[in-house]
């Protein structure tokens, strides 16, 4: 294992470098529609999939006085009747409860601190986009935003032929706990340039730190497959201290080489055979 983690940094460093040399323009100018960075090709990370099941409605909320004081606007991926019955429940339960409910009890918590002067409704938007679809699995990231300047992002991948979310584990070929410890390997060098400068932090602090926040921010439920790589998403917080989720993510991608060598696929067949 030690063996294949070394020729996995190896390479890894070495398309980074390339890709800096050869690609700095694009890693200028190309961005996406949440203001993400281009992978380690200069393309933009995400290859937006179709996914045309949604739900969209709204909801006010008064104060005492009658007057409309939170607005909670929502479009959401939303199974329909083309998928089985336990799909359904299984997927849009999991969309109300995590995104929908979250929000509405957001606002009816918050109307009593709505000042008596707000000409304007706070408004609160949940919206989405598919990042990969195949016939039974669907990567997706759902964007809360409770103001103009701040927003969550949240990463899922689900199984539509029963409606779970996915983990990053179920895409594991060999031992799990060696695979994840891998994983942090080939990403230490990434995540250490992630932390804060200090100088008075050694480099071998730095990395020791930074694994350290690889192993306590990983969220096997939070990340994306596509043709090409698989995306393991972290808040920008895991990295640095006094920020919040608001602060947005990092994507750390693996292309597939780099993924095979670990032990990880992309192919959802495996799903059937677990």
């Amino acid at each position: 294992m030690k063996k294949i983690i070394a020729a996995v940094l190896i390479a890894t460093l070495t398309l980074t470098l390339f890709a800096a040399c050869g690609n700095k323009k694009s890693d200028e100018t190309e961005t996406t529609k949440y203001g993400l960075a281009p992978n380690h090709n200069g393309e933009p990370v995400k290859p937006y999939a179709e996914f045309d099941s949604n739900l969209t409605d709204a909801k006010e909320f008064k104060n005492a006085d009658g007057k409309v004081v939170y607005k909670v606007e929502y479009d959401v991926p939303w199974l329909n009747d083309t998928y089985s019955e336990e799909a359904k429940t299984q997927f849009n339960n999991y969309i109300q409860a995590e995104f929908i409910d979250t929000a509405l009890a957001f606002a009816e918590n918050n109307v009593k601190n709505v000042r008596p002067d707000e000409t304007e409704p706070r408004t609160i938007k949940i919206s989405y986009e598919p990042v990969y679809k195949l016939d039974n699995v669907l990567s997706v990231v759902i964007s809360t935003a409770y103001s103009s300047q701040s927003s969550i992002n949240v990463y899922r991948t689900f199984n539509l032929d029963n409606g779970f979310v996915l983990h990053a584990e179920e895409f594991f070929t060999e031992n799990v706990e060696e695979t994840k410890e891998a994983i942090f390997d080939t990403l230490l060098p990434e995540a250490a340039a992630l932390l804060p400068e200090d100088s008075k932090v050694s480099a071998e602090e730095k990395n020791a730190l930074a694994a350290e926040k690889l192993a306590a921010g990983f969220d096997s439920a939070s990340f994306y497959i596509t043709d090409s790589y698989i995306a393991f998403i972290y808040n920008i917080s895991a990295f640095s201290e006094g920020m919040g989720a608001g602060a947005g993510t990092h994507e750390f991608i693996l292309d597939m080489t780099t993924c095979s060598n670990l032990g990880i696929t992309n192919d959802p067949a495996v799903l059937k055979a677990k």
